[in-house]
C-alpha cells in the first residue's frame, strides 16, 4: 500500500510539473493544472484490487483540495464523481478482482456515483465459429493490436454492489472504445512468463501465467497467441532499436542491434522478460504526449538481457524521471505485497523529441515508508532533490545511452561516491591512473557453458573420465585456487560431451549465481581444465593465454575493484542473491590483461601465487573490522597497476574505499 502512495504522488506531479505545493499559488500555473485534472485519464490494464487507481485517485484529490483552499473555484463533490465516473478506467482478466476496484473506487467518493469504467477482460479461449477451434484471448494486452476489446464476448462491464454505483451495462456486441490515449498509466502488470503447466505430472514445476488452464488445447491456443503477438512487439522493439544514436552506445550493442553480430544475440530476444515488458509495451501505445507511465517491475528491467528492449524503448520514446530501489534489508527489497523478489518504481513521461539535459533520478530507499502519509512524504521531498531516508543519483540521457547494456549500474550501490567509483574504473581509471579495461567477450575465446547445458549434457559421478566443479556451496567459494571436487561423464552423446569438454573446459572460473552473504572469493582458479554447473568456464584469446595472464585476471576479478564492477553490473534475483548469465560476462568489463605489459601480468600473477590459499572470509565480512589479508591483496594489486601512488594515499583511499563498501553491503 505505501508504494502504491509513492508511485502515484511522484507520477501525477511529474505530469502537473510540481516539484512543491508553493507552485500551485502562482494564478498561471494553477490555472494550467486545473484545466488538466478537468480532463484527465488514469488506466490501470491489470488493476487487481484496484490499489493504484485508489491511490491516483487520492493524489489527484489533494492538488485539488490544496487549490480549493488557496481560493480557486473547485466543487470536490463534483470533481470526485467526472474523476470516478469519466477520468478513471481499470481492466483485469479476474472478475472478482475488477468488482472489488469497483468497490473501492465506489467507496472513496463522496459524490453520488452512477457509473464506472471497470471491465473484465478475457484471458482464456473461446471457439472460432467457423473453425469451431479454440482461439486464444490476451485480456488487456489485446489492445496493443486491437486498440478495443472488440465485441462483448471479449469484455464485462463490472457491477458494483454499492449501492448507487452501478456501472452502465453496454449492448451484447458493442465495442470497448477506451480513450484514445492516457494521461497517466500506472501498473503493477503480472511478471511471469507465460509457461506454468498444470496436472499430476507437472507438480512441482513452474506454473506461470497460463497455469490455471487444464485443457491442452486451449492453453495451446493462448501460448500461440502470446508467440504471435510476443514475436510483433519484439519485431517492433527491435526496430525502435535501431534509432539509438549508435555513437552514444556500446559497440558491441551495436553491432548486435544492427545485425552486424551475432554474438550477443540474446538482446534483441524478449522471451526471459515475462508479460512486464508487453505490459509496458501497451502502455507505450496507449500514452498520449507528455503522458506518464509508472510500474512496478521486478529489478531485471534494469540490468536483465531480455529487458534490453524494453530500457531501448525507455530511452527512445521517453523521459525516464524516477527509478526507485529499496535497500531495506528489514522490510525488503520488493515493493508488491506477493513476492520477495528484487523490484523498481518506475515514472517516465511519453516523449519522441530528447533535450541534452534531460535528467533521471535514480532512488535508493535505505528505509521503505511504512504507510500511505509517510510515502506521500517521501514522494514530496524526492521531488524536492533530498529525502534523509533515500539516496539520490542523478543521470543524464547520455549516461542512460552508455550503460544500456546494464541501469544497474545507477541503483548497485546506496552510495553516490561507489557508484562513481565503479562508473570510473569501467572507464578504465584507478585512482587517476589509466589502466585497460575490456569486456571480457573481447579477451575471451570462450566463456562457459550454462547450467542447463551442462546438466544436458553431463552427468555428474564420483568417477568419470571428465574432471568437474559441482555445486556453488560456500565451500566451493573459500579461496580462489582450487580443485574439482567430482567426475562427469556424457548423459548420451560420448563423442559430443567430449568436444564440448576440449572446447570449453579452462582454468577460469567466473560465478552464474552469487549469494554474496556467503561467498568468498568471486572468481576461482582450477588447478585443471574444467567445467561447471554453477562457474562458466573463461579461456583467454590465443596471444595472450598464458598461465600468468589466467591468474592476473582472477586476482583482478577477486580485487576490490573487480568486486564493485560485477556488483555494479549484477542481475539482483533478492537482495543479496544475484547472478551473472553468459551475455553479461561476456559484457563485463575486467582488467584486460590481453593489452598489459608483460611486467605487470607477471606482478599481478605473483600477486595470485601469494593470495591464492588465503580465505578472505565472507564477502561483507571483509570489509567490517580491519581484514589485514584482504588489505594487504588489494594495497599490492593497487601499487602494480599505479605504481606512482604514495603509500599513505594508496592506504587513506583503500581505508575510504572499505569504509563505504561496508556500509553499504551491511545496509
Amino acid at each position: 500500500m505505501p508504494a502504491a502512495y509513492l508511485l502515484s504522488t511522484l507520477s501525477i506531479r511529474t505530469l502537473l510539473d510540481l516539484d512543491s505545493n508553493s507552485r500551485l499559488h502562482d494564478e498561471r500555473k494553477a490555472q494550467e493544472v486545473l484545466n488538466v485534472l478537468k480532463r484527465i485519464r488514469i488506466a490501470d490494464f491489470a488493476c487487481g484490487s484496484g490499489t493504484l487507481l485508489t491511490a491516483s485517485y487520492s493524489s489527484v484529490y489533494k492538488i485539488l483540495s490544496i487549490l480549493k483552499l488557496n481560493g480557486y473555484n473547485v466543487d470536490l463533490k463534483a470533481s470526485q464523481k467526472e474523476l470516478i465516473e469519466q477520468g478513471i478506467w481499470g481492466l483485469d482478466a479476474l472478475k472478482y478482482a475488477s468488482q472489488i476496484t469497483a468497490i473501492n473506487l465506489a467507496l472513496i467518493s463522496e459524490g453520488n456515483i452512477i457509473r464506472e469504467n471497470v471491465y473484465t477482460v478475457l484471458l482464456g479461449v473461446k471457439k472460432d465459429s467457423t473453425s469451431n477451434r479454440a482461439r486464444g484471448f490476451l485480456g488487456s494486452l489485446e489492445i496493443i493490436e486491437r486498440g478495443s476489446l472488440g465485441g462483448m464476448d471479449l469484455y464485462t462491464k463490472t457491477q458494483s454492489p454499492i449501492a448507487n454505483a452501478v456501472t452502465l451495462q453496454g449492448e451484447d456486441g458493442s465495442e470497448l472504445r477506451l480513450p484514445e490515449s492516457f494521461d497517466l498509466i500506472i501498473m503493477n502488470p503480472p511478471f511471469t512468463r507465460a509457461t506454468g503447466r498444470v496436472g499430476e505430472e507437472f507438480a512441482g514445476k513452474e506454473r506461470g501465467l497460463f497455469g490455471f488452464v487444464t485443457d491442452e488445447e486451449s492453453r495451446n491456443a493462448m501460448l500461440l497467441r502470446l508467440k504471435e503477438l510476443r514475436n510483433k512487439v519484439q519485431e517492433d522493439l527491435l526496430y525502435i532499436a535501431t534509432g539509438l544514436p549508435r555513437s552514444q552506445i556500446p559497440e558491441p550493442i551495436a553491432d548486435v542491434i544492427s545485425g552486424r553480430s551475432q554474438e550477443l544475440s540474446e538482446f534483441v530476444n524478449i522471451g526471459q522478460a515475462g508479460e512486464g515488458l508487453l505490459f509496458l509495451y501497451l502502455t507505450y501505445k496507449k500514452a498520449n504526449n507528455n503522458g506518464i507511465i509508472s510500474f512496478v517491475l521486478p529489478k531485471n528491467l534494469l540490468s536483465g538481457v531480455s529487458w534490453f528492449l524494453a530500457r531501448s524503448l525507455l530511452v527512445s520514446k521517453f523521459n525516464l524521471k524516477y527509478v526507485i530501489a529499496s535497500s531495506d534489508s528489514e522490510k525488503g527489497y520488493n515493493f508488491s505485497e506477493g513476492t520477495n523478489l528484487s523490484e523498481i518504481l518506475l515514472v517516465a513521461q511519453r516523449k519522441d523529441n530528447h533535450a541534452d539535459d534531460e535528467e533521471t533520478n535514480f532512488v535508493v530507499l535505505l528505509k521503505k515508508p511504512r504507510n500511505s502519509l509517510e510515502a506521500v512524504s517521501y514522494a514530496e521531498s524526492i521531488i524536492g532533490g533530498w529525502n534523509q531516508n533515500a539516496v539520490i543519483i542523478k543521470a543524464k540521457r547520455k549516461d542512460l545511452l552508455r550503460n544500456i547494456a546494464n541501469w544497474g549500474v545507477f541503483v548497485a550501490f546506496n552510495d553516490p561516491l561507489l557508484v562513481d567509483e565503479a562508473l570510473s574504473v569501467m572507464d578504465g581509471k584507478l585512482k587517476g591512473n589509466k589502466i585497460p579495461i575490456s569486456n571480457l567477450g573481447r579477451i575471451a575465446e570462450t566463456v562457459g557453458i550454462d547450467r542447463h547445458q551442462f546438466n544436458d549434457l553431463y552427468e555428474v559421478l564420483d568417477s568419470g573420465p571428465y574432471s568437474v566443479i559441482y555445486g556453488g556451496e560456500e565451500e566451493v567459494r573459500k579461496v580462489m585456487l582450487i580443485s574439482p571436487n567430482k567426475y562427469a561423464r556424457a548423459r548420451q552423446n560420448d563423442k559430443r560431451g567430449e568436444e564440448i569438454f576440449n572446447e570449453y573446459a579452462g582454468k577460469v572460473l567466473v560465478p552464474n549465481r552469487i549469494r554474496l552473504n556467503t561467498a568468498h572469493a568471486l572468481a576461482l582458479y582450477s588447478k585443471e581444465r574444467t567445467l561447471s554447473n554453477l562457474f562458466y568456464a573463461v579461456n583467454l584469446k590465443k596471444d595472450c593465454n598464458e598461465i600468468e595472464s589466467e591468474k592476473a585476471l582472477v586476482a583482478w576479478l577477486n580485487s576490490t575493484w573487480g568486486l564493485l564492477t560485477i556488483l555494479a553490473e549484477r542481475q539482483e534475483t533478492e537482495g543479496a542473491f544475484i547472478s551473472h548469465n553468459l551475455t553479461q560476462w561476456r559484457l563485463q568489463p575486467v582488467l584486460d590483461v590481453c593489452a598489459l605489459d608483460k611486467d605487470y601480468i607477471m606482478s599481478l600473477a605473483a600477486v595470485f601465487d601469494k593470495y591464492a590459499s588465503v580465505d578472505f572470509g565472507r564477502i561483507p565480512n571483509q570489509y567490517g573490522t580491519f581484514n589485514k589479508d584482504r588489505f594487504n591483496f588489494d594495497m599490492e594489486i593497487l601499487h602494480t597497476l599505479n605504481p606512482g601512488l604514495s603509500q599513505a594515499d594508496a592506504e587513506d583511499y583503500l581505508k575510504g574505499l572499505y569504509t563505504r563498501l561496508n556500509n553499504s553491503l551491511t545496509t
